[in-house]
């Protein structure tokens, strides 16, 4: 089933990977620099041009890999070849694009080339407020998206306002969002997302520092900002299910959650 490997490395000292691949004789799209370049059949790959920069300080190990060494790098590019080198990309469902930490630039390519995505893994990008708007905006076909572990874009913003960000994405019908430990995560994009008409699985597992800030902002205690998030939950008539896992939730909130959502499974657990 598999018609192509796909690689963005920034860097190989061989590439061994590549080389396991290259023995199937099916084409390789892959950066156009580094040690795989000594035994890629050029007939067969689709090499990525860039640019080269040296590595950050905080990859650097003493003997292994030097800050003055290169790495490659031109993500936008290389995701452009890929997309066009892929048959039917019209038709295509779903997309794992995890750990590319695509921005909004990015993002505009993944929509222009796919319009009938129902499953999209950003996990990893980088959030703002348009890359939020985009999603909203261009994904309406999409069921199902993961925004697990994402950052916030450093040239640019994730608002505290009520109206930003989420708000659009009311008009998607997402079945399945999950957002593991996304630090850009405000409490008014919960009450966004209780506003979704179809969801029936959300993963807000690794943010209990949202409910903690609330918290401290509102002045009221823990037990209490989790209240109101269960009556947002609340809202979501077809939730079945919820990953809560590292909200240090006691006996008594678990209690509470159930007793609010009587029909949804729960997976958490009671300690970080």
């Amino acid at each position: 089933k598999v018609k192509a490997m796909v690689s963005f490395t920034k860097g190989e000292g061989f590439g061994r990977p590549l080389l396991e691949f290259s023995a199937v004789g099916k084409p390789i799209i892959v950066s156009g620099w580094s040690g795989h370049m000594d035994f890629l059949d050029r007939e067969r790959s689709i090499l990525v041009g860039g640019e080269l920069t040296n590595v950050h300080q905080s990859a650097a190990q003493k003997e292994m890999i030097l800050k003055e060494n290169e790495k490659g790098e031109d993500l936008y590019n290389a995701l452009k070849i890929t997309f066009r080198s892929i048959e039917n990309s019209k038709d295509l469902k779903v997309l794992d694009l995890s750990g590319l930490k695509l921005d909004k630039l990015d993002l505009e390519l993944v929509f222009n080339f796919f319009k009938n995505l129902e499953e999209l893994d950003l996990s990893g990008a980088k959030i703002s407020d348009e890359f939020l708007k985009l999603i909203a905006q261009e994904g309406t076909s999409l069921k199902k998206l993961d925004l697990n572990n994402c950052t916030e874009d450093s040239s640019s913003i994730v608002s505290e306002e009520f109206f930003d960000g989420f708000n659009l994405l009311e008009d998607l019908e997402l079945t399945s969002l999950s957002l593991e430990n996304a630090p850009f995560l405000r409490y008014n994009h919960i009450i966004q997302i209780s506003c979704l008409p179809k969801l029936e699985y959300l993963n807000l597992s690794g943010n209990k520092r949202l409910l903690e800030k609330y918290a401290k902002v509102e002045g009221t205690s823990y037990d209490l900002a989790f209240q109101e998030i269960c009556d947002l939950l609340k809202n979501l008539e077809f939730l079945q299910a919820i990953a809560i896992t590292g909200w240090d939730i006691t006996g008594d909130l678990s209690e509470r959650l159930r007793e609010t959502l009587p029909s949804l499974f729960l997976r958490m657990c009671t300690r970080d």
